[in-house]
């Protein structure tokens, strides 16, 4: 069946963020921001959800349903409700104390028969795209878990199940990528939570903006993201030979080095820049690595780190030589500057910023964030906005 155009995407908090983003300019998308509509924790029961679906299909449009964890709504376990209603609202995001293998199955059927009832009423006008679910699948196949006889088999739900149970549904099928390395596929998303990158937010809109194949629009999402850091680097990396290293201990370093993959650290790396963790990270290069890759060592070295980095004896001995008190080497300190914009927007933050730096440090500079810069959410994870200014931060100030 060929591909409709999609006008109005729906979905929990990755559709609030996309929205975010493109109201901010901080990416590109297909759609505008009006056409992101999202809630947080939002349950593919929703009764609002069906209602506003309906709403768009009955005006002759076509939708996309970005499909959230299975366990959203879950609290419904909690109480004393009427499971012969499908459709519910009141219940939102994931409550711990309901986590448990019963209520798991209860949650599922109950997502399976809102899904059946959104497809036998509004038909082929919805698309879907379990972003959560084949996420998840790969954030486990890389913890090892639930791997019985070298495949992946959850005991309650899995991706590949979806087709085979809801034959009928028009959903866009993502399982090529799953024959793909874990450890590359999952640069797709930032979190624990599945929240998608600037590489998972290009990749959605190919698919359902530019309606493109899962591939294809993996490979172009890779191409996009890679094009538009190279193009925040100076030529003076380049044509002068010199290799600049950033590292640290911060979500800052986490976020970008998630996104960048393996392959796109060797890239970058060859550009001039070399991003990677003081210690090994699973399925990423460390600093000898890169080094080694690219036969040649980093001449210059910028911090971004919560905490005085002196305490860590792979990173102080690997610079032994080169740098003798890293108390007077570039540091940033992203934590504390994010802090601020994620307390002004309600939220309490889920990290400690090193205040004990400042102490220690006698290097370090001051940031000037806005809002489009950090993610949602308590991490303080950057999103593209906040890659591209420190980057840009880093080549004013240390080039």
């Amino acid at each position: 069946m060929d591909r409709v155009s999609i006008s109005t995407v729906f979905g929990p908090s990755h559709v609030v963020r996309w929205h975010d983003h493109v109201k901010n300019g901080v990416i590109k998308s297909e759609f505008s921001s009006e056409q992101l509509k999202g809630q947080g924790g939002l349950p593919i029961w929703s009764k609002s959800l069906f209602q506003n679906a309906s709403d768009k299909v009955n005006g002759g449009e076509n939708i996309a349903i970005l499909v959230g964890d299975f366990r959203f709504g879950n609290s419904i376990c909690l109480e004393n409700v009427n499971n012969k209603e499908i459709l519910r609202d009141g219940f939102l995001s994931i409550n711990p104390k309901a986590i448990r293998e019963d209520y798991d199955l209860l949650l599922f059927n109950r997502s399976i028969s809102a899904l059946n009832l959104l497809q036998r009423t509004l038909g082929d006008q919805v698309t879907f795209i379990f972003w959560d679910l084949f996420c998840r699948q790969i954030q486990d196949r890389l913890a090892g878990n639930y791997i019985v006889e070298f495949s992946y088999k959850h005991p309650i739900w899995n991706y590949q199940y979806i087709p085979k149970i809801l034959p009928d549904l028009n959903q866009i099928n993502l399982g090529a990528l799953l024959t793909m390395p874990m450890h590359e596929v999952n640069r797709l998303f930032i979190d624990s939570s599945l929240h998608p990158s600037q590489i998972g937010y290009y990749f959605l809109n190919n698919l359902l903006g530019k309606k493109a194949s899962a591939l294809d629009s993996y490979r172009l999402a890779i191409s996009q993201f890679e094009q538009e850091l190279s193009a925040s680097l100076p030529k003076a990396l380049i044509q002068e030979e010199k290799i600049f290293l950033l590292t640290g201990n911060s979500i800052w370093i986490d976020t970008l080095i998630q996104i960048l993959g393996a392959n796109g650290q060797l890239r970058l790396a060859r550009s001039g820049l070399i991003v990677a963790m003081p210690k090994p990270m699973p399925g990423r290069l460390s600093i000898k690595e890169l080094s080694n890759k690219i036969e040649k060592k980093p001449q210059l070295l910028a911090i971004i780190s919560s905490k005085f980095l002196n305490d860590d004896k792979d990173f102080a001995n690997y610079f032994r030589k080169s740098i003798s008190d890293l108390a007077h080497t570039p540091y940033i300190n992203w934590e504390i500057e994010a802090e601020h914009i994620i307390c002004a927007r309600g939220v309490t933050p889920n990290f400690k910023h090193g205040s004990n730096l400042q102490d220690t440090v006698k290097n370090i500079s001051p940031l000037n964030l806005l809002t489009s810069m950090v993610e949602l959410g308590p991490s303080g994870a950057p999103s593209m906005a906040g890659i591209k200014y420190i980057l840009d931060f880093i080549v004013k100030n240390y080039l």
